[in-house]
């Protein structure tokens, strides 16, 4: 594992225990500055995770583990040769970015609210599908994973999801799925509402997924090297394959963390924020209750991807933890594990300091 750098103090100095020797910056490369790094945490805890997480077999397909607090990078660590500059695939965490999106969308008018219907929203998608009733499918629907489609997201290796990466009409293939339900009542975990969402931001807007992102999210928050891979049909997934840097994913917690805002600029509304994260559905599922695309623990909230990526925010702290991991491996690294072993020692090494919220220092 490489240190590349752990922070203590006001002054932003290094640790002993970092090997980077240009550790001691107060400006990092991409304007993130640490020169007022939070003093509140207790370094010996914070290294024991490190090396908790260097050391343990659990975490043996671990890449990288960015800690952040009021808005700035207090420790940075990367494992098994990984560079900090390599961007991963997030799988899931990619369902919570869409949720910003559609946010953001909301905020600009292109989208009324959340109870806008798919008959209004994609109405040639609906009339091909040949079932009028998933007009009614509701936006509130599709963020809730409670669409009432048939899906099985587990079975024979994400069969259903598979089938629809690889499809020609990526939005027609989900909505090919029976409606067994009434939408609004069940909460069923589907790769493929994302999906359906990805396509109602694509016409909402007149810009495909990434385009939107890059415009309202990404340049904001100086997100220079996103790649999102597209479906067939050109409607980028808004389910999985969205690759960033970790410290890009640490800027977006950072963001969620302040309420939507980021440096001097609000980027999403508050009140976005607020509605995504409370709990809306699966309260009963082994991973739940969730929100709209964001689980909801009681820690905080997270968006969490297959292999182990995760976005864990935790907002009575402005404390924000980005993890990422083999995402191709089958040796899953558990949310609940990351919860345990990483959130909480960061949070017991907070002790009881409370400083008030701080927002990112971004210069330039």
């Amino acid at each position: 594992m490489r240190l590349a750098r752990l922070f203590s103090g006001r002054s932003g100095r290094v640790l002993p225990y970092a090997t980077d020797p240009a550790g001691d910056a107060q400006t990092l490369h991409d304007r993130w500055s640490t020169q007022a790094a939070n003093n509140d945490f207790d370094p010996a805890t914070l290294i024991h995770v490190y090396d908790v997480v260097n050391r343990e077999r659990m975490f043996r397909t671990a890449y990288s583990l960015l800690v952040l607090r009021n808005g700035e990078l207090i420790a940075e660590g990367y494992f098994h040769r990984r560079k900090g500059s390599r961007p991963t695939n997030l799988k899931s965490v990619t369902k919570s970015i869409l949720s910003l999106l559609i946010g953001i969308a909301i905020d600009e008018g292109h989208i009324a609210n959340v109870d806008a219907r798919l008959g209004n929203l994609l109405p040639d998608a609906v009339k091909a599908a040949g079932e009028p009733r998933k007009g009614d499918i509701g936006l509130r629907d599709l963020l809730t994973m409670q669409a009432g489609l048939q899906w099985d997201e587990w079975a024979h290796r994400y069969r259903d999801a598979r089938r629809m990466l690889r499809a020609r009409d990526s939005i027609g293939n989900v909505l090919q799925h029976a409606l067994v339900e009434k939408p609004g009542t069940l909460f069923r975990y589907s790769t493929g509402t994302s999906q359906i969402v990805a396509g109602v931001l694509a016409r909402a807007t007149g810009m495909s997924p990434y385009d939107f992102a890059r415009s309202r999210l990404f340049a904001p928050l100086g997100i220079d090297h996103a790649k999102w891979i597209a479906a067939r049909d050109g409607i980028h997934y808004g389910g999985t394959h969205l690759f960033l840097t970790p410290r890009d994913l640490g800027k977006i917690g950072v963001l969620c963390a302040q309420n939507g805002r980021f440096g001097t600029r609000q980027i999403v509304s508050s009140e976005w924020l607020r509605q995504s994260t409370q709990i809306h559905a699966g309260e009963d599922w082994w991973e739940g209750p969730y929100g709209f695309h964001w689980w909801v623990r009681k820690r905080g909230y997270c968006a969490y991807g297959y292999g182990g990526q995760a976005l864990y925010v935790v907002p009575r702290a402005n404390l924000v933890v980005a993890f990422t991991a083999d995402p191709n491996s089958r040796s899953h690294i558990l949310l609940k594990t990351i919860e345990e072993t990483i959130v909480d020692p960061c949070l017991a090494a907070l002790g009881g300091a409370g400083n008030p919220p701080g927002q990112m220092a971004v210069n330039g």
